[in-house]
């Protein structure tokens, strides 16, 4: 499924009448190809890039995947329609009223490492209960916070406390979220949450990426959600709370 257009591939055919619908329009030149993946043959959460030839703008995709049996069983992207583009996202998306609202996330196996369940778990707690101490805790001194939709990035431990107080109450993943799934192994993986309140109608969902060190603690942490879905003036305020 596609999390940001609403696009739902429910059975195998499905998948594959998509596939025959958009490969043969592709160039030789299009490419799409992962940057980073989080976790193992059961489980992972993979970044990747879609190239402009494929789908008329870049794609900078983080998906949540399972697998069993050496299948693939739910495969979820998530992605920014702002950087996409807006307009072109807007003609490419499910109409409000259509819009799925099931992403298959209770019939996956819960195969995720137990580190990167455990912290998933505390940090979105710690997210939806506006605690910015407790979620820092989570962190290493040295992490990253980065969001993909805002182009905000935090960088240590302190600073990103420092903004989370600022931001927990006004953020997409912030008070009032909740934690839907968890991918990912003991180095890494990530989890996708459902939306505050406020953007249940717009937003609906994302996907944080979470790498890990020996100790359990979080060096650094990605997040996705659709941007296109709320208006400029609120996302340039969401882009300065990342100012100190």
């Amino acid at each position: 499924m596609d999390a940001t257009l609403g696009w739902p591939c429910y059975t195998y055919d499905a998948l594959k009448d998509a596939f025959v619908r958009y490969m043969p329009k592709w160039p030789p030149s299009g490419l799409s190809y992962p940057t980073l993946i989080w976790g193992d043959e059961h489980t992972a959460l993979v970044a990747f890039t879609d190239t402009p030839e494929l789908f008329g703008g870049e794609i900078r995709i983080l998906a949540a995947i399972d697998i069993q049996d050496g299948k693939v069983i739910r495969w979820i992207d998530y992605w920014d329609g702002r950087h996409f583009g807006a307009e072109l996202a807007a003609k490419l998306r499910t109409p409000v009223d259509k819009f799925p609202t099931d992403f298959k996330e209770s019939t996956a196996p819960d195969n995720a490492a137990p580190t990167i369940r455990a912290v998933a778990g505390n940090l979105q707690a710690a997210f939806a209960g506006y605690n910015p101490t407790r979620a820092a805790a989570l962190f290493s001194s040295d992490a990253v916070y980065e969001d993909m939709t805002l182009r905000a990035q935090v960088l240590g431990r302190l600073a990103i406390e420092r903004y989370l107080g600022r931001a927990l109450a006004k953020l997409p993943a912030g008070g009032g979220s909740s934690l839907l799934h968890v991918v990912g192994g003991d180095m890494g993986g990530g989890y996708e949450w459902q939306a505050a309140p406020a953007y249940r109608a717009s937003v609906r969902r994302g996907v944080s990426a979470v790498t890990l060190d020996q100790d359990g603690k979080i060096t650094r942490l990605t997040t996705v959600w659709d941007g296109a879905m709320v208006p400029d003036a609120d996302i340039k305020a969401l882009s300065l709370l990342s100012l100190d």
